[in-house]
């Protein structure tokens, strides 16, 4: 992962073609954590309700990736993007 992120031209990605969930849990201690989803818009056309259906493929490359923040301490999780079939 860390290899990926690193070749990875960041300069190129417009996240204005990219749609965003967002879900929101408690951990043990009752501190609120938000996972966050993205997706290149054309993988969410599929889906009838954005709101209910989380976007979820195997693969995909760059087209997905989500993180994770704890909204208390404001760490999150190193982006995970999917990897290439």
């Amino acid at each position: 992962m860390a290899d990926y992120n690193q070749k990875a031209d960041t300069q190129k990605i417009n996240l204005n073609e990219y749609g965003i969930q967002y879900e929101t849990s408690f951990d043990k201690e009752g501190r609120k954590i938000v996972w966050i989803n993205g997706f290149c818009k054309e993988a969410g056309l599929g889906y009838k309700n954005l709101n209910l259906q989380v976007v979820s493929v195997f693969d995909g490359g760059s087209c997905f990736f989500n993180i994770t923040i704890n909204i208390k301490s404001g760490k999150t999780t190193p982006i995970k993007v999917n990897g290439l079939a």
